[in-house]
């Protein structure tokens, strides 16, 4: 046989295995079922609930002071959720619950809030904000967790503002990309998004965006966007109307837009 007919059979068997493959994975790979995950509210007080297609509606937890927030970890590896502490009142402790129902306190937090976990995708650290008692919302630290070895580290503080003055490492929304490499998150005292770099020999070295409104939508699905919206301040336009006598009014009236940016 000649060299060429080798090739030709050689890339016909290839293109063979390759639609054997894709004709076996779904069959042989069983295919994970949608779940639904919610906060439901019941005599005032939010437990998490699960609904999974063709069962019934399941309860989670049983917190006598409520689920705060929460966020599933990846894999199937349980979820994480924030509740009250009921040995000091108002403190919020992270909890971890096991998809078999067991739960084990993930994070003690004495004299603080802790709250909005946020796990690193197909990493080990967990992003949460840290608000001690008796402190104001723009006081709010960003936290650090290790899944693995449960230590604990505050957020890297950005070089240029820890030269600024803001040395403190707050931060609030955090926000990690979808492959785990980024995470953005908002400071209050200095009206700005803090993105750092958890690829970087130095994640103290991140991308700040100025913005005078604090909220994100979130990160594109190949991490390389982060949406977050902005207000503009118009010129304000001259409207004029008649009143219910025939007057005709003037008036300025400044206009205020709020739009998304990627």
């Amino acid at each position: 046989m000649k060299r060429r007919d080798w090739f030709v059979a050689g890339s016909a068997g290839l293109v063979a295995l390759v639609l054997l493959v894709l004709w076996l994975y779904p069959r042989l790979v069983p295919e994970q079922p949608t779940r639904l995950l919610y906060l439901l509210e019941r005599e005032g007080v939010s437990n998490l609930w699960l609904v999974n297609p063709g069962e019934e509606i399941r309860r989670l937890t049983s917190e006598a002071a409520g689920v705060w927030d929460y966020a599933p970890l990846s894999e199937n590896a349980g979820i994480v959720y924030a509740s009250m502490d009921a040995s000091e009142e108002g403190a919020l402790d992270l909890i971890l619950l096991a998809m078999d129902g067991r739960s084990k306190l993930l994070l003690d937090c004495p004299a603080a809030r802790c709250a909005s976990p946020v796990p690193q995708p197909g990493g080990r650290l967990l992003a949460y904000e840290r608000l001690a008692l008796g402190s104001n919302l723009d006081q709010t630290e960003l936290w650090l967790l290790d899944l693995d070895s449960g230590e604990t580290v505050p957020a890297p503080v950005p070089q240029d503002l820890a030269a600024a003055g803001f040395s403190a490492p707050l931060g609030r929304h955090p926000r990690w990309s979808p492959d785990g490499r980024y995470l953005a998150s908002y400071r209050r005292d200095a009206n700005m998004i803090v993105i750092l770099d958890f690829a970087a020999e130095d994640p103290g070295l991140p991308i700040t965006i100025p913005a005078n409104l604090e909220s994100m939508a979130g990160w594109s699905p190949d991490g390389r966007q982060l949406a977050y919206t902005e207000l503009t301040f118009a010129q304000p336009e001259p409207h004029v109307h008649e009143d219910e006598s025939g007057a005709v009014m003037s008036h300025t009236q400044p206009s205020l837009y709020q739009h998304v940016i990627i």
